[in-house]
């Protein structure tokens, strides 16, 4: 889902509403925090440099 994400997050975009689909309320949070560490870590590896924002 991150991989998908990444084009809108390159684009500019910082919110996202999602619908995920899980077991649990709970499975769903971390499935929803897991797609946002991933699209953290990678806007960090490929933004030019932050300092220069």
């Amino acid at each position: 889902m991150a991989e998908a994400l990444a084009a809108y997050v390159e684009a500019g975009c910082t919110d996202f509403a999602m619908i995920v689909v899980a077991k649990s309320r709970d499975g769903a949070v971390e499935l929803a925090a897991e797609v946002r560490r991933r699209l953290i870590a990678m806007a960090a590896t490929s933004a030019p440099a932050a300092s220069s924002r």
